[in-house]
Formats: C-alpha cells, structure tokens, sequence
C-alpha cells in the first residue's frame, strides 16, 4: 500500500498536454508560476501543435530554468501525451492541467495540505468553470460534484463508506485532482489512448475505486475553460463512440477486480448519467442516431444495464430513461426532450419573472428610501438656510446700532477688539 513519504522531494509534478493552445498557455502556466506553494515542476508534452505553442512552451522552459520541462511528439491524442510525461515526472505528487485552464493560487498548498493531513493517495477540489465567449467565471452546472456523503470532518475515505452514492460523486476530470506518485505507478494507471474522447475515465476511476483514503477540498482551486469553439468537447461527434468503450472498459474493471456487484448500483447510475450526456450533448443527427440505435439494439446489453429493473438505480428517472430509448425511435426521443426542455423554460422563465418582481421590488424601496433622502436633506438645507439668514439678519441690526452709537464709544469698542 502507498504511503506518503516526501521527505526533501519535490512535492508535484504538473503535467500538461498541449495541443494549439497558445493563445491560453500563459494564463495557464503563469497560474502555476503564481502558486503559493513553490515545490513543483512542469512537464508539458505537445502533441504536434501547428501554432506558437512550441515557441511560447520553450520561452517559459527557459525562464523557468530547471523547473519546466518541454517534451514533443508526433500527433497522438491528450492521452498519450499524458502517459508519456507520468514516467517523467519527479514530484511526489501528480497533476494533470489541460492547457486552457488554470489554477488559484492557493491550489497545491491546500491540496498538499489534504493530502498530508490524511495521508490521501487522491485529493479532489471543487472548480470554477469559465466561459471562454463572455470572459467570466460561472459556477457548474448543478450536480457536477456531489462530496456530501464523503465529506466527514476532513476525513479519509474510500468507497466502500457510502458504495452506492460512489461513482456519482465524482467526475472523471483528471484536472481536478492530486495522485500521489507511487499509487498511480504501483497501480499502472493509464489514459486510454485508443480513443479521442473520455480518456480519462481509464484513469480516474480505477484509481478512485482502488484508492483506500480519499480527501475533498470544498474551495474551487481550477478554472474549467467552457465554449471554446475549437476545443475537444467540440468535435465530439467525430468520436462519438468512445464514451460507450470507456464505459465498457471501466465495467470490465469492475468485475476484474471483483467490485462490480458491491457497487452495481453506482455503476448502473453512473452508467446511465454518462450516456445521457454524451448522448444528449451530440451536435448532428446522423451521430446522435448512430449512436442511438446502438444503444437500442443491443449496447444496453453490452453494458450490463438491459436487464436491470427501477430498482437497481438510485433513481428511477435513469431507468425510465433508458426504457424511453430503447421502445422509442430517435424522433420521438427528441421530440420528447424537446418538451422536457420547453417546459423546463417555461419553469425557468417563472421563476426569472419572480426574480425580476422582487427586483423591481427592491428598486422602488429604494427609490423611495432616496425620496426620503432627498427630502430630508432638502429640509436640512431650508433650516440651514433660515438659520443663516436670521444670523445675518441679527448681525445686520447689530452693526447698524454699533454705528448709531457715539464716535467715542466707537473708538472704545474698536480698541477692545484690537
């Protein structure tokens, strides 16, 4: 079993595929440069990028003098990139930042400190995503990370804590998280290189189900880079079967390792959820059919879920769902979601209406606390006013009787005053 021992090591190695991103590789590598914990080096390995990103990448090698270190290769895919720097790396712990995300400054400092306090062999964190078109940070969608039912205190844990909420509690996002070095190279972890997308699952999750102490940091230490027109997530469809071969290679695992029946129902509803993503997320219709119609005709079966009743998923709407594709043709799947969708709108637009009432709500109180304002100073200003006036008026008659009064006793008054 791995233990952390770092002794004098450098503490994490980040390792970072490149693929024509070098419009986004400052932001990204000056994130790392900027962390607060200075015991880290960079691995980055291009895979064959036709823009500045080697240009930018050997720039930062050379300030960086030591600590980066710029790897090249033939055109492969993000996970041979990734496989090829893991024997490379130094550090004690790992990190995998795609090049057009970045980090908080505090990232490896409160990660290390998780990993140290509980003796975690993997350390998850909350993230951010950013919207690449609007400039700004927004929160995920609801449900991306759910750490609720692992989150004990602080505590270690693996998951035979809470087997059936398991899988869904996580992402396979390799970005954010930390593996200890020795776990990830005892286990022979690897992204699968036979596929473009969902390469990750390969990885993330036989070691999340291998791992024995876990840590969640609840803070948001990444930025997920989101609507990139030119990223993986947007030519999907050209891959469109690779989430089905990563779910049937994770499933394999599974029952390899003898897990598959204690974690049947995480697996089933893990399962589910995932294929309703990269089902649903498909942008043209000859893909979305393709893969469609192979999930009705038999890749349920393939899967292991054609069989499984209401009962064997932790919800039922994942159950109902995979009934609805399988005795409905495409169209009607669509159409049907079409619906889902204009009534969810329409929820959505009753509740903006409600947001907007209160609004306009809170607009006119405090329209009307500025009246209120505004009157109050105009009354102060009047009294003010009268007051100066009736001053003046009784330092006017003052004078005028000083002057009325003999020259003498003018020169005696004058002369006090001196």
């Amino acid at each position: 079993m791995s233990e952390i021992s770092t002794g004098g090591a450098l503490a994490v190695s980040v390792i970072i595929p490149v693929y024509n991103c070098a419009v986004y590789l400052p932001e990204c590598l000056d994130s790392v440069i900027a962390q607060t914990e200075s015991s880290w080096e960079i691995i980055c390995v291009d895979d064959g990028s036709t823009d500045d990103s080697v240009s930018v990448l050997r720039e930062y090698e050379r300030r960086l003098a030591g600590k980066m270190r710029v790897v090249e290769q033939e055109n492969a895919g993000c996970a041979r990139a990734r496989n090829r720097a893991i024997p490379l790396a130094r550090g004690s712990y790992l990190m995998f930042l795609d090049a057009d995300d970045f980090l908080a400054p505090r990232c490896f400092e409160l990660a290390l400190d998780a990993a140290r306090r509980t003796n975690a062999q993997i350390v998850v964190w909350d993230l951010w995503f950013y919207n690449n078109q609007r400039k700004r940070r927004q929160h995920p969608p609801l449900g991306i990370l759910h750490f609720a039912p692992f989150d004990f205190d602080g505590q270690a844990f693996s998951w035979k804590r809470s087997p059936d909420d398991f899988l869904m509690s996580f992402q396979t996002w390799a970005w954010n998280k930390l593996f200890l070095a020795s776990f990830v190279r005892e286990g022979g972890y690897r992204f699968a290189e036979d596929v473009q997308r969902s390469e990750d699952i390969a990885f993330v999750y036989p070691a999340l189900v291998d791992a024995v102490r876990i840590a969640t940091v609840g803070e948001r230490l990444i930025s997920y880079r989101v609507m990139r027109a030119d990223s993986a997530m947007a030519t999907k469809d050209c891959h469109a079967f690779d989430f089905v071969r990563a779910i049937h290679s994770f499933r394999s695992y599974l029952a390899d390792t003898g897990r598959l029946e204690a974690l049947s129902r995480s697996y089933a509803t893990w399962a589910m959820s995932s294929i309703l993503y990269n089902l649903n997320t498909l942008a043209s219709y000859p893909a979305f059919c393709e893969v469609y119609r192979y999930l009705a005709d038999r890749g349920f079966s393939d899967l292991g879920l054609a069989d499984l009743g209401e009962h064997d998923f932790l919800d039922p709407i994942y159950y109902a769902r995979m009934r609805e594709i399988s005795e409905c043709d495409p169209a009607a799947y669509l159409f049907g979601r079409a619906c889902s969708l204009d009534a969810a709108r329409e929820d959505a637009l009753a509740v903006l209406d409600e947001v907007s009432a209160a609004r306009d709500e809170a607009l006119a109180e405090r329209d009307a606390a500025c009246a209120r304002e505004a009157a109050v100073r105009a009354d102060l200003e009047r009294v003010v006013s009268e007051f100066d006036a009736v001053m003046g008026a009784a330092e006017q008659r003052v004078g005028q009787a000083i002057c009325r009064l003999p020259r003498a006793i003018q020169r005696k008054v004058g002369a006090s005053k001196r």
